[in-house]
């Protein structure tokens, strides 16, 4: 029996190297970051529907 392995190489996303890379202040900061827009953006398309629901 013989195993096939691949030889492709795998390539690192931006992210993955930051989640690699990073500080854990540096996390921490881009991390608040991305969840302030999250819900700011959460709360437009909120308000929004409700506008349209009255």
């Amino acid at each position: 029996m013989s195993t096939n392995v691949s030889k492709n190489k795998v390539t690192t996303s931006k992210l993955s190297a930051f989640v690699m890379n990073a500080s854990s202040a540096e996390k921490e900061r881009v991390y608040a970051e991305v969840i302030k827009k999250a819900t700011e953006s959460q709360n437009k398309v909120i308000s929004e529907a409700k506008s349209i629901a009255m």
